[in-house]
């Protein structure tokens, strides 16, 4: 005999009724059936009817007591529109902090399936001290009870609040922070993008007081901020780019008609500028030592695939973490052992060429037996364990390996610069090519369609940057000579022999 069949011979009523076939109860309701996986036991039957409860009280929005909490959630739900219209001053910002819990905590206690008659705010007080003094008020406090009201302080705050205040978006710095940072994602084409907004605005995150109105960027606070970042020990271009993003930030709020921020006048200054105390030459001649030699990247050719794969297309490519992640299959002609593609940083500008790299001949080795043990993608060559994106799986394996390698002072990044140093000797007109980086003058940005296409000068120039490394044999030197110089060399070669008077005539021509 089951629970349901002992209720109905002894005549206890129930308010569910038991579903046999599937040992569980149920509810009709509204022309609906409601099930609840609980079995036939009277522990069974407490359970479903705490889960049906529940299930009611969200169609009915009510049920016993709520009234009590909901009460609360409206009174402190004042108080948190206050902090985000006006701002939280900096000794309240812990107070701030205890209303959202015990807002958090209202919410909770309204999930359970009984309530109280009163909001059990004892429990609450313990770990929230700040909260008890602010709204408790002595000898005798109603907080917790239907009849509760805030104190004298807080009715006065919102009253002196303009009712259309209540309808403000929040005006706090953190609100407006967000809300760029979301409006950068979703209108830039790269999600990347919006993530390094994101990276450059946790310094300033980190340095504001987020709580504060917004208002508070003016002349003066920008002015700190810089401040701050000048002494900071970071590095020039890092201050630069932390800066860039937070006038950028700014000056976006400014033109939102729902942001009470003006923007600050000076944000164009050239006063804002950044120091390089060891002067710019210094710094570029630290950064030269980074680069790889030989026996370096010999040790990376002794790495495991793919990672050793990678080093190789960063070097013969000058490829970084996300053009590898995002290399895909079309990139890739094997016939013609080149890589054709447009430098992924940079494919959303008309400007930045398509480049055709070629292939050494263990670069396409390694491709292939990189390969071997990665899952198939229809569009990308490589990809990690669970089919995403390498890119963060690379940085990571690199971290944590580099140093078991010998090469716990080399960057991954210090490739691509590597090869375009030596390509800068090769020819100083071919380092952007191998870079990628983008055009520079109208007639090849508008005129000249070579994308795509093999460079001679460029191959050669890929071909001696192997070979430095061992990778590929030193290309050929093409040699120009002036029309007396052939015409000289064309005697010699009609008489067989070289005259001490055709010697003479090549030693004073400029070959």
């Amino acid at each position: 005999m089951n629970y349901a069949e002992y209720c109905k011979a002894n005549g206890i009523p129930l308010d569910l009724t038991p579903h046999t076939p599937r040992n569980c109860w149920k509810k009709y309701k509204g022309g609906d059936t409601f099930y609840f996986k609980h079995p036939l036991t009277k522990e069974g039957y407490r359970a479903a009817l705490e889960e049906w409860i529940l299930t009611k009280a969200k169609f009915s929005g009510e049920r016993p007591n709520a009234q009590v909490y909901q009460h609360h959630q409206e009174l402190f739900g004042k108080v948190v529109q206050y902090y985000e219209a006006f701002g939280t001053p900096a000794d309240e910002r812990a107070l701030h902090k205890d209303v959202t819990s015990f807002l958090e905590f209202l919410a909770e206690c309204l999930t359970q399936p009984y309530l109280s008659d009163t909001v059990t705010v004892m429990q609450f007080f313990k770990d929230h001290p700040a909260f008890k003094a602010e709204f408790m008020e002595l000898p005798y406090s109603s907080l917790g009870m239907p009849i509760y009201d805030l104190p004298e302080k807080w009715k006065d705050r919102i009253a002196r609040m303009e009712p259309i205040k209540l309808d403000k978006v929040p005006q706090t710095v953190s609100h407006w922070v967000d809300a760029y940072l979301d409006r950068v994602k979703d209108r830039l084409a790269r999600k990347r993008s919006g993530s390094n907004r994101g990276h450059k605005l946790a310094n300033f995150k980190n340095y504001a007081d987020l709580q504060a109105h917004i208002s508070i960027i003016n002349n003066d606070y920008v002015e700190a901020y810089h401040r701050h970042l000048e002494k900071s020990a970071l590095a020039t271009d890092s201050k630069k780019g932390y800066f860039a993003t937070f006038k950028m930030m700014v000056r976006w709020c400014g033109r939102q008609t729902q942001c009470d921020l003006t923007t600050p006048s000076n944000l164009d200054s050239k006063e804002f500028g950044f120091h390089e105390p060891k002067g710019v030459g210094r710094k570029r001649m630290e950064k030269k030592k980074l680069l790889w030699s030989k026996q370096e990247f010999d040790l990376a050719l002794m790495l495991p695939e793919p990672y050793r794969c990678y080093c190789l297309l960063m070097l013969n490519c000058g490829f970084r973490h996300v053009d590898i992640s995002e290399l895909q299959h079309g990139d890739i002609h094997w016939e013609e052992s080149r890589i054709v593609i447009q430098r992924n940083k940079l494919n959303q500008l008309a400007t930045a060429p398509v480049i055709s790299y070629p292939l050494w001949e263990k670069t396409i080795e390694a491709i292939h037996a990189a390969r071997e043990n990665m899952p198939d993608d229809p569009t990308y060559v490589f990809r990690n364990e669970s089919g995403g994106p390498i890119e963060g799986a690379l940085k990571t394996w690199w971290t944590r390996n580099k140093h078991d390698r010998h090469l716990g002072q080399k960057r991954l990044d210090m490739l691509r610069k590597t090869g375009s140093t030596i390509i800068a000797k090769w020819d100083r007109m071919l380092d952007e090519l191998y870079l990628g980086e983008a055009l520079g003058t109208t007639a090849r940005i508008h005129y000249s369609f070579t994308d795509g296409e093999p460079c001679q000068s460029l191959d050669k120039a890929i071909a001696h940057l192997g070979a430095q490394f061992g990778l590929a044999e030193e290309p050929t030197q093409t040699v120009e000579l002036s029309a007396a110089a052939l015409e000289v060399l064309k005697q010699i070669q009609k008489t067989g022999k070289a005259t001490k008077k055709a010697i003479a005539s090549l030693q004073q021509l400029d070959l």
